[in-house]
């Protein structure tokens, strides 16, 4: 009877040890899956080299040897290395570099780089969106109500702009030769970073319309005109005539503004737009620092010579925090539920804006991502009639269009202080301790009936005031600036429509952008499995089973 009970707890260990091994794999696998959801290159692969293991860093990278131990390390994962980033990698002497592979998933090839030591992160490059879509691009007669809004016609007073202020756009290219472009357009240092195309030249005219609001050429009678009149366009294609790309393409054209400023410190380039984005269930805390797109910003947020002007989304979803519901009603580009939006969830870059959108009637724009900490400020984004493609003029609707309202006004604050070094961190500091937080409405409500927004506005600072902001530069020399009293925030219980219009268009939703969890084990996982082997020893030492009903 002795030999069978210990029989029988034996028998019992081995089936709990068995059950306890499926749980823990269950646990470790999961989180190893979650990069293969989304919309990304297939075959196609982001690495991030350490920089303290080995001789395998940036130091070394661009010479033979270190090229010959990146090719073989691909090789090794079945891929060839296809670009090095090393230009960007300066800021912390990592490595970032694109590897392809014509065999291998993109699935299968990260968990092979995952194995190398000299490998920090591998990541799917994913596909990036521009953020709006227009409604009527054939000419038509509107008025600029924007820059009203934000008082940059108060601000022209004492500038309406300088031709040696250059600002870069990472868009889908510009229409150059347009009537109210190409006086302003940098032909000379633009550039084409997307994959089949010969040059910058837009195809969809989102980039064309964010440049007529940043530096439309003013007072010359045709059409309309920027916020600043005269600051030079570098325009940068990272997305395609459909409004698509890939990170590698952001990427590229970032590392190239980095060169530019680099390679000239006499350049005057105060602010760079990026209104584009996408979607990955990877938290902001766990792509800080590891992040080849988070990398390349930080480069060039490290050097404190240009604003980072990032447009929110318009997924009408709180940036910063896990979306509460997956959206992809209106569009095949959508997220799924537990995703943030990138880059505008990024956290612990020092120079970049985050920008939310409003009406007309200063109510949130019904789509606008929303965060009363993590978007500093808010601008119009309905209806905004700037350049289209064929020399024409559109409205378009979008935080991308709000975006580059406040791009062209950090150029205009530069414009009218050219003879004074003036840090990114400062105009940054500017533009949101000036901003009118009498016009930061409550957040939208549409999200869902089951996820109600409360109790929070769109932005952290309200709209953006050039005028204000203009003022504060001339008579605060302290580069430490005070918040100014301002009137308290509108009521929440105030509605919040959207400025009516025809044929308002839908907006786009952007998929995945940045890589989701790579399968590492930590110690929440840990934990986990020690719990459920604590629980499982006492069940086998009580001589409980499992038993059918």
């Amino acid at each position: 009877m002795k030999t069978k009970n210990v029989r029988s707890f034996g028998f019992r260990c081995i089936t709990w040890i068995f059950l306890l091994f499926a749980v823990l794999g269950t646990l470790s696998a999961a989180p190893e899956a979650a990069y293969a959801l989304g919309d990304y290159v297939e075959g196609e692969v982001l690495v991030v080299f350490k920089n303290d293991i080995g001789p395998l860093n940036v130091s070394v990278m661009s010479d033979e040897t270190g090229e010959s131990r990146v090719k073989s390390i691909a090789a090794s994962a079945g891929a060839e290395s296809r670009v090095l980033y090393n230009a960007l990698s300066e800021v912390d002497r990592r490595a970032i570099v694109l590897m392809k592979s014509a065999e291998k998933t993109t699935e299968e090839l990260i968990m092979e780089l995952e194995k190398d030591p000299n490998v920090e992160s591998a990541s799917p490059n994913y596909r990036v969106y521009a953020l709006a879509a227009p409604n009527d691009p054939s000419y038509v007669d509107g008025s600029l109500w924007n820059l009203k809004k934000i008082r940059a016609d108060l601000a022209w007073d004492v500038t309406t702009g300088n031709s040696n202020v250059h600002v870069a756009v990472v868009d889908t290219g510009i229409i150059g030769d347009h009537p109210d472009l190409a006086k302003n357009f940098d032909a000379g240092r633009s550039r084409n970073f997307t994959p089949g195309y010969s040059n910058y030249i837009d195809g969809d005219g989102h980039g064309t319309h964010v440049s007529g609001t940043i530096a439309a050429v003013g007072n010359n009678g045709v059409g309309v005109t920027g916020v600043n009149w005269e600051a030079k366009i570098i325009a940068l294609k990272a997305l395609d005539d459909n409004g698509g790309g890939k990170v590698s393409n952001v990427i590229e054209a970032l590392k190239y503004v980095k060169d530019l400023l680099q390679q000239d410190s006499e350049l005057v380039l105060p602010a760079v737009n990026i209104s584009l984005g996408g979607w990955s269930k990877a938290t902001p805390s766990q792509v800080e620092g590891k992040d080849p797109l988070w990398l390349a910003l930080k480069a060039l947020d490290e050097i404190n010579r240009t604003v980072i002007i990032v447009a929110a989304g318009n997924e009408y979803s709180q940036v910063g925090a896990p979306a509460p519901i997956s959206i992809d009603a209106f569009a095949s580009i959508g997220h799924e539920r537990g995703a943030y939006c990138y880059p505008a969830s990024f956290t612990g870059l020092d120079n970049m804006i985050v920008v939310g959108a409003i009406t007309q009637n200063d109510y949130a724009y019904d789509y606008t991502n929303w965060s009363s900490e993590a978007v500093h400020v808010v601008a119009p984004g309905v209806n905004i009639y700037s350049t289209w493609l064929g020399n024409r003029y559109g409205y378009s609707t979008g935080t991308s269009m709000a975006a580059p309202h406040v791009t062209g006004a950090v150029a205009l604050l530069t414009a009218a202080h050219m003879n004074q070094s003036i840090s990114a961190k400062r105009l940054k500091e500017i533009i949101c301790t000036t901003a009118n937080r009498g016009i930061n409405r409550r957040a939208p409500t549409t999200i869902s009936p089951q996820y109600p927004v409360t109790d929070t506005t769109v932005s952290k600072y309200g709209l953006l005031d050039v005028k204000a902001a203009m003022d504060a530069l001339t008579n605060l020399p302290s580069p430490s600036l005070p918040l100014p009293p301002q009137p308290e925030p509108s009521s929440p219980s105030q509605p919040s429509p959207s400025q009516p219009s025809p044929s308002q268009p839908s907006p786009s939703h952007p998929s995945p952008l940045l890589p989701l969890p790579q399968g590492k084990s930590d110690s929440s996982g840990c934990n986990s499995g020690l719990t459920v082997f604590a629980v499982l020893c006492v069940l086998t030492a009580w001589g409980l089973g499992v038993k059918r009903r």
